[in-house]
């Protein structure tokens, strides 16, 4: 029976860490960021879509365009209650990564660096609207 319960404890533990949907898809974490790696673009763009739309937002009515000169080539923010969640879609190295930053929603944060083309860092951060 206390197996059973601690089962549980972890579990509700884990979806507690975020209010965003469609985060448990992603089996891979480090710290604050899960993460998926993708082959090819429209398996991340798929995956992307559908955390936004399970959130409760149109994909269409979003004004999506690539950053073209990034690695980072598309970003989205779900705002919560009690935190935030940053979305980006990347290149790697063979691939492309799709990542998801949860953090507080209630100060400044850093999220992501980002290497543009001609070697330079833009840093992604998070500004909480009150």
């Amino acid at each position: 029976m206390k197996k059973i319960i601690f089962a549980i404890a972890v579990m509700l533990s884990i979806d507690a860490s975020s209010q965003t949907l469609g985060l448990n898809r992603f089996k891979r974490s480090q710290g604050n960021i899960k993460y998926m790696m993708f082959n090819n673009l429209q398996d991340a763009m798929s995956v992307y879509k559908d955390v936004v739309e399970d959130n409760g937002f149109f994909y269409k009515d979003l004004y999506h365009e690539f950053y073209k000169d990034e690695e980072v080539l598309l970003s989205f923010t779900i705002i919560n209650d009690d935190d935030a969640a940053v979305l980006f879609v990347a290149t790697r190295p063979g691939g492309y990564i799709l990542e998801v930053h949860v953090i507080p929603n209630n100060k400044r944060i850093l999220v992501r660096d980002s290497k543009r083309a001609d070697g330079t860092y833009f840093t992604y951060f998070f500004e909480p609207t009150e």
